[in-house]
């Protein structure tokens, strides 16, 4: 794939994506259709390339309720994680998929295997910014595959659950954007005007008294020659 065609690739991923979890599903589904038209998700062999076209026929399956389209998701993600077995995106998006189908079974052992995967790699994981909206999604998506499997206690447990991370998460939200105000209205203290450029001027400027000139006659100028005078005659 040519770097410029993997460019436009990843921009409709993410394009796409950003869509599809706004609930803007149809913009979604119409930005993925050409590259499933134009490149059949056999024919990639980057793993990189696999992924966003596997994501782009999720999106595009899951708009449509089109089984096809999850299926040939699946296989593209199969042949992501052949190439790169530890890709937490692979894995998740795979689970997600297999949930999307009803196979349940198969997609809590496909979860658990990205539990397991997680937990290895949970000490490069901790330094990493995970998103909100990504964090109530999987919690959304377990509460969802627990009310499938019709347990009483494990669906209390899933809800009340998610409760509690949607209620952190604008706890933390509202604390974010109370110390992020802080620190602007510190810096905007902070800066004083010689720093923005502007000159320095007194808060109570006093007027100057003003000064007494004293004013000289011209004297005679050397240079100048004299000027005749004409005397007048006497009568």
């Amino acid at each position: 794939m040519e770097q410029s065609t993997e460019l436009a690739l990843t921009n409709a991923w993410s394009a796409a994506w950003a869509d599809f979890l706004v609930n803007k599903v149809a913009i979604a589904e119409r930005r993925a259709a050409p590259w499933l038209a134009e490149w059949p998700l056999g024919s990639a062999t980057d793993a990189d390339a696999l992924l966003m076209l596997a994501d782009l026929a999720h999106i595009s399956g899951a708009v449509r309720e089109d089984e096809a389209l999850l299926r040939q998701a699946l296989v593209a993600y199969d042949a992501h994680l052949a190439l790169m077995p530890t890709s937490q995106a692979g894995l998740r998006m795979r689970a997600e998929t297999l949930l999307r189908l009803a196979e349940y079974r198969l997609a809590f052992c496909a979860f658990d295997g990205l539990h397991h995967t997680t937990l290895e790699d949970a000490e490069a994981q901790a330094a990493e910014e995970v998103a909100p909206f990504r964090l109530l999604h999987d919690a959304e998506c377990i509460e969802a595959a627990v009310r499938q499997g019709a347990d009483a206690d494990a669906l209390e447990t899933a809800a009340l659950a998610t409760l509690t991370l949607t209620l952190t998460l604008e706890t933390l939200t509202r604390v974010t954007l109370a110390l992020a105000l802080a620190l602007t209205r510190v810096r905007t203290l902070a800066l004083t005007r010689p720093q923005r450029g502007e000159p320095l001027q007194p808060s109570s400027p006093k007027l100057r008294p003003r000064q007494k000139v004293r004013r000289r006659m011209p004297g005679p100028n050397p240079n100048l020659t004299p000027t005749p005078t004409l005397a007048l005659a006497q009568p």
